[in-house]
C-alpha cells in the first residue's frame, strides 16, 4: 500500500483501515490460541470489511484518474461547437 494508491482526501481513511487490518490479526490469533472461536470468527468479519474498504478506496483512486485522464484529453483536443451543433440538429 503506497500513499500514490489513495486519493489525498481519502489518505487518512486508507491509514485508518490498515491500522485496523493488523489489529485484526493481532485479535484473530489472540483468539485462536484462547480458542475463542466466536471472537475470532467477528474480527475475521472486521477483516474482511476494512478489506474492502481499502479496495473501495483504491477503486475510487482509479475512477479519479480515469476521469482526469479523460479531462485532459478532451482539453488538448477540443471539439469544434460547429460539429456538435451540426450533430444535435
Amino acid at each position: 500500500m503506497k500513499k500514490n494508491d489513495f486519493h489525498p482526501q481519502d489518505l487518512r481513511k486508507a491509514i485508518s483501515e490498515k491500522r485496523c487490518i493488523f489489529a485484526c490479526l493481532d485479535r484473530i490469533e489472540f483468539h485462536v490460541n484462547k480458542g475463542d472461536w466466536e471472537a475470532a470468527r467477528q474480527a475475521m468479519n472486521n477483516l474482511e470489511r476494512s478489506m474492502t474498504e481499502i479496495e473501495h478506496l483504491q477503486e475510487r483512486k482509479v475512477d479519479h484518474d480515469r476521469h482526469a485522464h479523460m479531462n485532459f484529453l478532451m482539453s488538448r483536443s477540443p471539439v469544434p461547437l460547429q460539429s456538435l451543433n451540426r450533430n444535435i440538429n
